[in-house]
C-alpha cells in the first residue's frame, strides 16, 4: 500500500475540515430549529404535519446556516466564500425542501395515525409543549439558553429528570437523526472537494481523517439536544415529561417520528446532493479559470 505524502495529509485533513465546518453549521441549524410549531388547520394532513412539527421553520434555516459557516471559515479562501454562499443557499432553498418532505410525508401518511397526533397535540399537553419550544426557538430563547447551558455545570439536573430527557431524546431520535444528517453533509463536502482536486489522495483515505473526526460532532449533538430539551420543557414537570415520552413511544407517536425524521432525511438527502454538485462546478469552473490565465 503506497504511503500518503505530506501533501496528500494535508489535503485530506483541509477536506475534512471544511466539511466538518458545514456540518457544525448543520448542527445549529437542526437542533435549535427542530421545535412543533403552531398553525393554522390545514385540509392536506401532510402540510399540517409539516407545519405543526417544525420542520418547516427547522429547514427554512438550513441554507442560511451553511452560507453564514461558509461566510466565516478560516478554511475558506476568501475569494472562494461568496460564490459558497450562494452555493449553499441555492442548495438548501426552502421551497425545494419544503417539496421533498411533503412527498415523503404524503408517501407515509396513515390518516388514522394523523388524527391522533393532531389530537394529541391539540390537547392541553401539546399545547404547553408547542409554547415551550415556540418561545425557545426565539432569538431571545436561544439567548437565554446559551445561558442556561453555563449553569448547569455547577447545578445539574436531577437524576429522574436527566433519565426522562435521555428517554425523549431516544423516543424522538433526535440526537441521531441530527448525527445522521452532519455525517451526510459532511461526507457529501469533503467528496465533492476532494474530487476535483488535483493529484489529490483516494477517496478511502480522505474519509478516513473525516470518519475520525465524527464522534466529536455526534457528541456536540448529543450534549445541544440535551441542553435544548432541559432548557425548553424546564417549567413543565417530570409527569409532563414523562406523558409526553409515552405519547412518542405509542404507535401513533413513533409513527410521527418515523415520518417526520424521513421527511427531514430526504430533504436534506437531496440539498446536500445539490450542494456537492455545485461545489464540483464551482470548483472546476475556478481551476480552468487559473488555467486559462496561467497559459496567457
Amino acid at each position: 500500500m503506497r504511503q500518503r505524502t505530506a501533501t496528500e495529509s494535508a489535503r485530506a485533513r483541509m477536506c475534512a475540515r471544511v466539511a466538518l465546518g458545514f456540518a457544525k453549521g448543520l448542527l445549529a441549524s437542526l437542533a435549535l430549529a427542530a421545535s412543533l410549531a403552531l398553525a393554522a388547520p390545514s385540509a392536506d394532513p401532510a402540510r399540517q404535519l409539516f407545519e405543526r412539527s417544525g420542520m418547516q421553520r427547522q429547514l427554512a434555516g438550513v441554507g442560511e446556516s451553511l452560507a453564514q459557516e461558509a461566510g466565516q471559515s478560516a478554511n475558506i479562501p476568501q475569494a472562494d466564500r461568496a460564490v459558497l454562499m450562494k452555493v449553499a443557499r441555492s442548495s438548501f432553498d426552502p421551497a425545494l425542501m419544503e417539496r421533498e418532505a411533503l412527498g415523503e410525508l404524503r408517501a407515509r401518511m396513515e390518516p388514522a395515525k394523523a388524527e391522533v397526533v393532531f389530537r394529541w397535540l391539540d390537547g392541553a399537553l401539546g399545547r404547553k409543549l408547542t409554547r415551550a419550544e415556540v418561545a425557545a426557538s426565539t432569538p431571545e430563547g436561544v439567548a437565554q439558553m446559551e445561558a442556561f447551558a453555563a449553569t448547569l455545570a455547577e447545578k445539574p439536573p436531577g437524576q429522574e429528570r436527566m433519565a426522562l430527557i435521555q428517554r425523549l431524546d431516544t423516543a424522538s431520535k433526535a440526537t441521531q437523526v441530527t448525527g445522521e444528517m452532519m455525517e451526510l453533509m459532511a461526507l457529501s463536502t469533503a467528496r465533492a472537494l476532494q474530487s476535483v482536486m488535483k493529484d489529490g489522495p483516494p477517496t478511502e483515505f480522505f474519509e478516513q481523517q473525516l470518519q475520525a473526526q465524527l464522534p466529536m460532532l455526534q457528541q456536540a449533538a448529543h450534549q445541544m439536544t440535551l441542553v435544548s430539551m432541559l432548557y425548553s420543557y424546564r417549567e413543565l414537570s417530570n409527569a409532563d415529561l414523562t406523558e409526553y415520552a409515552a405519547f412518542l413511544e405509542s404507535p401513533a407517536g413513533q409513527w410521527y417520528v418515523t415520518s417526520t425524521t424521513a421527511a427531514v432525511a430526504r430533504a436534506m438527502t437531496a440539498s446536500s446532493e445539490r450542494f456537492a454538485s455545485g461545489l464540483v462546478k464551482m470548483l472546476g469552473e475556478k481551476e480552468k479559470a487559473a488555467e486559462a490565465a496561467g497559459a496567457q
